[in-house]
């Protein structure tokens, strides 16, 4: 059953893996989460909200959630794209730029190919492993 979880402001369609009587857990881009109930919201789940209680794992430049995803290594906030839908980008060129601890990050693609879709904003708090941009197949 899917269930809707909010972070951060950004919603997302997710499988629980396990539920107990306080903690769910699921995967979410690859990443491993172990989420607390909030006790407020227990009777709204499978729509309610829950709380990250940890973070994706931090590393270089990861395969996105999606087979053509090139994706955040870690956690923090959009602070400049470096290309747009339609331009054409070889493995190593910086795409984006993610701000985490203080510190920017150039996010680089793995593959070459055409960008499909922009999945973030400027602006936007993401999810280590979250989808910055989508390649065409």
């Amino acid at each position: 059953m899917k269930y809707r979880v909010h972070v951060n402001e950004n919603s997302y369609e997710v499988d629980f893996t396990k539920r107990t009587a306080n903690t769910v857990s699921f995967s979410l881009n690859g990443n491993d989460y172990k989420v607390r109930v909030e006790p407020s919201f227990e009777q709204e789940v499978p729509s309610g909200v829950v709380t990250v209680s940890g973070a994706g794992q931090a590393g270089g430049n990861v395969q996105g959630g999606s087979p053509n995803g090139v994706a955040a290594p870690m956690p923090g906030i959009v602070v400049r794209l470096e290309v747009k839908k339609g331009d054409e980008v070889s493995v190593g060129q910086v795409i984006a730029v993610v701000e985490a601890m203080k510190m920017e990050n150039n996010i680089s693609a793995q593959k070459a190919g055409k960008v499909e879709k922009i999945c973030v904003e400027i602006g936007e708090e993401v999810l280590g492993g979250q989808d910055l941009i989508l390649l065409a197949e």
